[in-house]
């Protein structure tokens, strides 16, 4: 709520999703998490998102 307050909402959250694929590559290579098949279709539609709008 604070960065919404202070940024433009658009940049706020591409913020948010950026932060949401880096978690799941931080789970994955560090902690040995494994994904699941929906997870990492959302993951690839978000980066798909992000990258085409």
């Amino acid at each position: 709520m604070w960065a919404q307050s202070i940024a433009p909402l658009a940049l706020v959250s591409a913020l948010r999703e950026t932060g949401v694929i880096a978690a799941g590559l931080i789970g994955w290579l560090v902690f040995k998490e494994r994904l699941s098949p929906i997870g990492t279709a959302a993951a690839v539609g978000i980066v798909a998102i992000r990258l085409g709008g």
